[in-house]
């Protein structure tokens, strides 16, 4: 009885912890989450998050972590946690562990200042601006020839007509989710689309829709372009988190110099003359 109860909680625990985030896929019975997604596009070394990707964008991700996942599950069933070298890879990966953690504690405990971080926004405003973006509905279907058709019927059409004849269209026939909400995909930037998606977009004026459909891994799609949106500043406020991020690091760095200089001066160092000799 014991045993079966600590396996209850423990599958309330596991329960708890998937219902904390979005479950955006399962893999032989194994939940991955939206927490999963943030912590792949992070490694990924980029700023996006996932709630603000495209619908082929989140595809893209979630394959990935699909795939991770069942190579994960070979790896288990080739034994390889009880191989040699994974033994030796995981105290590589310790140490790494280690001195990362160890860095981010002492960058968390330096304190800059508001004044510090508003005197360095006001002399570095030009790094401050949001680049040009696009807000944007589509159609999506499935074949290049129902693509076709709804581009022929829309070609003609001008101002608030091809708009909401667009939007009728998208809220009937298109196949992904933002048909609830006429195609419309919100505000985005040319980087966050794929290459194909941006430059048939971003060679579209206002109220136009592409006239040949774009292929993707999700089907055909048509194009309307509501608005372009000039480059901006961004407000103090908005930046102020990401510029005491960066003048922790810049801080950190000065003093790891110091450190480092410290460490070896009061350390056992020796390093064999042949270690730097040719061979």
């Amino acid at each position: 009885m014991h045993s079966l109860l600590k396996k209850v909680v423990a599958l309330i625990c596991i329960f708890a912890i998937a219902n904390a985030n979005d479950v955006i896929a399962t893999v032989n019975g194994k939940p991955i989450t939206s927490e999963d997604a943030k912590q792949f596009l992070a490694s990924s070394n980029t700023n996006l998050q996932f709630s603000s990707l495209t619908q082929e964008q989140k595809l893209a991700v979630i394959e990935r972590l699909v795939e991770r996942e069942l190579f994960a599950e070979a790896a288990a069933k080739g034994k390889i946690e009880q191989t040699p070298e994974f033994a030796e890879q995981l105290q590589k990966l310790k140490k790494e562990l280690m001195i990362n953690l160890w860095i981010k504690m002492q960058i968390d405990s330096m304190i800059i200042s508001d004044g510090e971080a508003r005197d360095f926004y006001n002399k570095n405003k030009s790094k401050f601006t949001e680049p040009t973006r696009i807000k944007a509905r589509h159609i999506v279907v499935r074949t290049k020839q129902e693509a076709d058709n709804i581009i022929a019927a829309l070609r003609n059409l001008k101002g608030d007509m091809l708009k909401n004849t667009f939007i009728a269209i998208a809220t009937s026939e298109s196949i992904d989710a933002t048909r609830s909400r006429g195609g419309y995909l919100g505000e985005f930037s040319r980087e966050q689309m794929s290459t194909n998606f941006s430059q048939a977009v971003w060679n579209l004026g206002a109220n136009q829709i592409s006239l040949t459909p774009i292929q993707t891994q999700i089907g055909y799609h048509i194009i309307f372009v509501e608005e372009k949106l000039k480059p901006k500043t961004i407000s103090y406020e908005k930046a102020k988190k990401d510029i005491i991020v960066s003048l922790k690091q810049k801080q950190f760095s000065l003093y790891l110099a110091q450190l480092a200089k410290e460490f070896k001066r009061t350390a056992k160092i020796t390093i064999p003359t042949k270690a730097i000799q040719g061979q």
